[in-house]
């Protein structure tokens, strides 16, 4: 269904010699032979990609699981997220490039897999195609169930980034902020909706890492952002408040909660 719709609104606006080159690319969009040649070391399956990640999974609930975060790092990042609003992981925790025995393992397939899809004019999110981007979703998905309560939503996104094609990262923002914040908040203080970025190539601050600004210092994070006023500006007052803005490098690997 997705596929369908992507390929109506791509048709809409073309015409003539646009419009043939479209049509060609739309009539890829369900042949699986088609994915699977152009992703390559990825599997691209005609079975439900949940059967996939139910075998390979193994559960973080009460022990050290697959990706290697314990119970006492669990907790550490929970307590981290509600006094900062975020939390780091390095690489080896979620994913690793080094690693070849297990869930791990995915990580430079995907980065390869997202080159090839921008390279072939698709959206980096069409990487979720591919049963290993789902069994990485379900090992973001068990992680962030245990340190923040919350269920997958199924807003998932990929990006490819090349400065090379003039391309920029995001510039400051909320994600999916409503009207009234203060209701998004459990009585603990853990938001309700809670994201995790997992890096495949390496962030670092010359070629634009992630930056926030804690929550702490940051007025409009459980308040919600005043209509009247810049959240930018309520956030960094003076001059000295822009010493609390933190640059977050991030190796391939690695992911920010």
């Amino acid at each position: 269904r997705i596929l369908e719709d992507w390929s109506r609104a791509a048709m809409a606006p073309a015409r003539g010699k646009d419009k043939e080159a479209i049509k060609g690319k739309v009539q890829n969009l369900a042949n699986v032979d088609y994915w699977r040649d152009l992703l390559g070391d990825l599997t691209v399956s005609s079975v439900d990609s949940t059967e996939v990640w139910t075998k390979e999974h193994t559960s973080l609930d009460g022990h050290r699981g697959r990706q290697g975060v314990t119970t006492s790092e669990i907790k550490d990042l929970r307590e981290r997220i509600l006094e900062d609003g975020y939390a780091q992981l390095p690489p080896g925790k979620v994913l690793d490039h080094s690693d070849e025995n297990t869930v791990s393992k995915l990580g430079l397939p995907l980065a390869n897999g997202i080159k090839k899809l921008a390279a072939a004019g698709w959206p980096a999110s069409f990487i979720f195609l591919s049963d290993e981007a789902w069994i990485l979703a379900g090992t973001i998905a068990e992680l962030m169930r245990a340190v923040t309560g919350n269920e997958m939503s199924y807003d998932m996104l990929a990006w490819h980034v090349d400065p090379n094609q003039s391309e920029s990262g995001f510039s400051p923002h909320r994600d999916r902020q409503p009207e009234e914040a203060s209701s998004t908040f459990r009585e603990d203080g853990m938001a309700k909706y809670t994201t995790c970025w997992v890096a495949l190539t390496d962030a670092m601050p010359d070629n634009s890492c992630l930056y926030v600004i804690p929550s702490k210092f940051d007025p409009g994070y459980k308040n919600g952002d005043k209509d009247d006023v810049d959240p930018m500006a309520a956030a960094l007052p003076n001059k000295e408040a822009y010493q609390h803005i933190r640059a977050l490098p991030t190796q391939a690997g690695g992911a920010l909660l």
